[in-house]
């Protein structure tokens, strides 16, 4: 088996690690804050041979994922790193 390289580190004044593991989401929630979510309706269409006249809007799906926004400060200034997963299916 091949060695791993070690990643030498630097100090740092400050760290912060903020987790969000969620599968929810609420298409139906209002516009809080930054965040301004799309109007209803106003997305593409996909396919739904269920439905009557066969199509629907695309909505966001919820799936498992894991998230992790590491922000950190050294000598003053602030830097931030978005670690983003989560399974990925096509069709």
């Amino acid at each position: 088996m091949a060695e791993v390289e070690p990643i030498a580190l630097e100090p740092v004044d400050a760290l912060t690690i903020t987790t969000l593991v969620d599968n929810f989401t609420d298409i139906l929630l209002v516009d809080e804050g930054p965040a301004v979510r799309p109007k209803m309706g106003s997305g593409p269409r996909v396919p739904a041979p269920g439905l009557a006249g066969g199509e629907a809007f695309d909505a966001l799906r919820a799936e498992h994922g894991f998230a992790a926004l590491v922000t950190f400060s050294r000598g003053g200034r602030e830097h931030r790193v978005l670690f983003d997963t989560g399974s990925r299916r096509t069709a």
